[in-house]
């Protein structure tokens, strides 16, 4: 048994957050972890073998780790070279592109773990259809997923997930199941077992499992809605508030992108939804980082609004192009003054 742990794995954002990772699982008080201090060359290639190479000595570098605690006090001290880091490394903090949709990244800067987002959208919209294509990009980059589908079955979103993943229409092209089936198989998606109602305790209790055990980064659960029993109606909001808070906590503590899809409230279709249109108290806005809504007019183009970001505070609108046949998206340029104006027309 080792007294102190040592974690080296990079000074990208994604190597810091796997040291972090790591270092759960092997206790905290025990781990130190390095970081590229402004000693070198942004630029500078930080692994041991570049630097002994290089013929600089680790010795110093290795007594300069960080120790990592559960401390909840802090000195700028602590926290002086993620400041720096994030000065000079903006580009590496921004998170992961999503390569289907550049769009989106341009507005959300791409995926982060340890954030909350909600998705929302009227009935039928294609909420489940577009973050099925939104996480199957991202799963293709190697974040470990893990789908929560309370509303439709697993069967189904698996369906709509191979068609969007093979981009082939699969039922015109059965000879094709197997060769694309079999490449689908070896990402790491993964499902939860659950329908309809469910205790939120029970799906915490599952993620936290899946993050242990197979480290899933990303969680996906639809819809906020479908998650709560009818037994518990004259306490809906209550209910749905304590599933917004307990995830929004688990998305911080485990360090996990956490995204949720929420019902709005019952609108005319000619009413533009806003955040203040999502059911509910003013809960889920308030936790969220970052908040989508899926703008739909039947047999009319689509747009997803992004309408809070906190990481940087962009806002605006990513036009999509919905193809039957794959039952994938695309992007289209726009802007939401000419979205209204396009509603209003009826020429949207």
């Amino acid at each position: 048994m080792f007294d102190n742990i040592i974690l080296w794995l990079g000074d990208d954002i994604r190597a810091r957050q796997a040291a972090l990772q790591f270092a759960k699982k092997l206790n905290l008080k025990r781990c130190y972890m390095v970081r590229k201090s402004t000693d070198f060359a942004p630029d500078t290639p930080f692994t041991p073998l570049n630097l002994l190479n290089e013929g600089i000595h680790l010795g110093g570098i290795l007594e300069s780790a960080l120790k990592l605690r559960h401390d909840k006090i802090m000195t700028f001290w602590d926290i002086r070279n993620e400041v720096w880091y994030e000065l000079y490394h903006s580009d590496k903090i921004e998170g992961l592109k999503w390569e289907r949709y550049p769009d989106l990244t341009k507005l959300l800067k791409g995926y982060r773990r340890g954030e909350l987002s909600i998705y929302t959208g009227q009935t039928g919209s294609g909420k489940t259809t577009l973050l099925s294509e939104l996480s199957l990009d991202l799963c293709m980059q190697n974040v470990c997923t893990l789908w929560g589908s309370f509303e439709i079955s697993t069967i189904r979103l698996a369906k709509t997930m191979l068609r969007q993943y093979s981009r082939v229409n699969l039922e015109e092209n059965n000879e094709l199941f197997e060769i694309w089936a079999d490449k689908y198989e070896s990402l790491p998606m993964y499902f939860m077992n659950f329908y309809g109602a469910t205790k939120i305790e029970d799906i915490i209790e599952t993620i936290d499992y899946a993050v242990y055990m197979y480290d899933v980064e990303h969680v996906i659960v639809d819809n906020l809605q479908f998650m709560v029993s009818l037994e518990f109606q004259n306490d809906k909001y209550f209910v749905q508030d304590k599933i917004v808070a307990a995830l929004r906590r688990f998305a911080t503590e485990k360090a996990v992108h956490i995204s949720l899809v929420v019902h709005p409230r019952k609108e005319n279709d000619e009413v533009v939804l806003e955040k203040s249109s999502i059911y509910g108290t003013a809960k889920a806005i308030q936790e969220a980082d970052n908040i989508m809504i899926l703008h739909s007019n039947p047999g009319q183009a689509k747009a997803l609004e992004v309408c809070k970001n906190r990481f940087d505070g962009t806002l605006g609108l990513v036009r999509l192009q919905y193809s039957t046949s794959d039952s994938t998206f695309s992007n289209l340029k726009s802007s939401r003054s000419n979205i209204i104006a396009m509603m209003n027309q009826e020429k949207w």
